[in-house]
């Protein structure tokens, strides 16, 4: 039962470097996942091993650091699941030389053709990885299973959240791993809940303002810099006095600034031991044959004493 309360938490965490309203309780996370910061959109050339890091900076209303951490992204393996081609997604969250969590998912290399992968990543998700058991030998692994109705309700799936594009063309970047040559874009996303406390009707919505730097020489995710700006407001009024509602008050305000810090290949997992660690690309291993069977000729024909 413990297992599959951590499996949920896994499954309702922060999946960028910010979700909605994260940001002002970001040292209690304690598992982040990165999946979401992948990039989808264009066919994977990635190998096991590849990886990219970001320093990450959440800010208050007043332009303080509320916390600061490095996040890891890594390619640490591949995986055949149920007859579909898989890899796993590594996420650590180190603060300074304190490893503060990992997160290991195993991801369907279907979620590249689905043209609304972000919004439909649940669906994409097959198993999580907790940690090594000690007393067992072997590492804690967690299906993840379809969301309650997917499999009884039929409908079509419900519309991703109205999106605003912004193009502002060619531009440069400063990182940590230096000058990039990138292509700057703004994302502007807004929710909305309605809610009843007491004999009022509240309103709440959050905006969110992404600006992202897209370099193609940056693996896995292309972000060279992202800057998520999140605010919350909200307004209420009395049941039955809709023409009285009054304007939207701020509530609270967030920033997130995550920039690379470096990129490469070659990367060991902390999560998977060295015989869990597959690639594609590595050689058919040679079966031993059975006790008792005779071995073949070079010809392929069974060798005669």
């Amino acid at each position: 039962m413990r297992r599959a309360r951590i499996a949920l938490a896994l499954a309702t965490l922060a999946l960028a470097f910010c979700a909605p309203g994260a940001g002002r309780a970001a040292k209690n996370v304690t598992r982040m996942n990165g999946i979401a910061i992948l990039d989808y959109t264009l066919k994977p050339t990635f190998k096991v091993g590849d990886y990219v890091r970001y320093a990450v900076t959440n800010l208050d209303d007043n332009g303080g650091t509320t916390d600061h951490y490095v996040m890891t992204l890594l390619i640490a393996g591949q995986e055949e699941w149920w007859g579909e081609r898989c890899f796993f997604v590594e996420t650590w969250v180190d603060e300074g030389k304190k490893q503060r969590s990992s997160a290991t998912t195993l991801m369907s290399y279907g979620i590249y053709d689905d043209s609304l992968a972000t919004s439909h990543l649940q669906e994409y998700m097959r198993k999580t990885v907790l940690g090594y058991d000690e007393e067992k030998g072997g590492l804690i692994e967690v299906l993840v299973a379809p969301r309650p109705g997917s499999l009884t309700f039929r409908s079509t799936p419900s519309k991703p959240h109205a999106v605003v594009w912004d193009t502002l063309g060619p531009d440069t970047v400063q990182t940590p791993a230096g000058l990039l040559h990138a292509h700057k874009l703004v994302r502007h996303q807004t929710w909305g809940n309605n809610g009843g406390i007491g004999d009022s009707t509240v309103y709440k919505e959050l905006h969110e303002d992404r600006t992202m730097w897209i370099c193609g020489d940056v693996p896995l995710t292309r972000l060279a810099r992202d800057e998520t700006e999140n605010s919350e407001t909200r307004r209420a009024w009395l049941i039955g006095r809709s023409r009285d509602v009054p304007a939207s008050q701020p509530i609270a305000k967030t920033v997130v600034v995550a920039r690379l810090v470096g990129y490469g290949h070659g990367l060991q997992s902390r999560v998977l031991p060295a015989d869990r660690v597959h690639s594609f690309d590595d050689p058919p291993v040679a079966r031993k044959p059975a006790p008792g069977a005779r071995p073949k000729s070079a010809a392929g024909g069974v060798r005669r004493p």
